[in-house]
């Protein structure tokens, strides 16, 4: 990938060869890498460069394989990021190891993993106040996705969590109200939104909950 930054480094950790990427990613010029032992070069924390030379490490012993692994590094002027690193080991006509090194900026990816988990849990939150749950269901591979708070209200335990979205409908729902449920499920595959609902729950432990179901529109 032209994207991807690439350190060739010998078996006593001097930088041998990297690309033109190593300016955009880290902040440092070629010829400010090349000829250093990859340990003098700042590309992260002393306890994650330590972690890294330990990888370049294991990348020449006798069972070295490719590796992949995630860093927190930094930036010339501080900033942290993310990057992706693939050792690959390289044995010369001479018998001597050699670790090519692939590193891949992921700062972006990883602050949009962040800010989503950050909205999930204030989804989260928000439903447990409010005792509001949410579903997804994907009515042509018969998948689904519930909210955890979906999860508290409907009682669903590990127990459940193979069950099809059918499935739980006939467990959970109670037996006078499961056909009107069948019949809103069924309207949803043809029209791909389900009608407002009021039905009764069964939780495992017998207690019985009204429940209200809207379909955004």
């Amino acid at each position: 990938n032209v994207n991807d930054e690439i350190i060739f480094v010998d078996e006593n950790g001097v930088v041998i060869d990297v690309n033109e990427r190593v300016e955009d990613i880290f902040g440092y010029k070629k010829e400010e890498v090349i000829g250093k032992n990859f340990a003098e070069v700042e590309f992260a924390s002393p306890d994650v460069m330590m972690d890294m030379i330990q990888g370049f490490a294991e990348t020449f012993n006798g069972d070295a394989k490719t590796r992949l692994v995630t860093y927190e590094a930094r930036h010339r002027d501080g900033t942290p990021i993310f990057i992706e690193v693939s050792g690959n080991p390289i044995q010369l006509e001479n018998g001597s190891m050699r670790s090519l090194a692939v590193l891949r900026d992921i700062t972006e990816r990883r602050r949009t993993e962040e800010s989503l988990r950050d909205s999930e849990e204030g989804l989260n939150r928000a439903q447990q106040i409010a005792h509001v749950g949410s579903w997804e269901w994907n009515i042509v591979d018969g998948s689904y996705i519930l909210s955890e708070e979906m999860r508290r209200i409907y009682g669903i335990d590990e127990s459940m969590e193979s069950a099809g979205f059918l499935d739980i409908i006939d467990a959970l729902v109670h037996p006078d109200d499961r056909e009107q449920m069948f019949l809103a499920a069924q309207e949803a595959t043809v029209s791909g939104i389900g009608p407002t609902a009021v039905y009764r729950v069964i939780q495992p432990s017998g207690e019985i909950r009204w429940m209200e179901a809207v379909s955004p529109k």
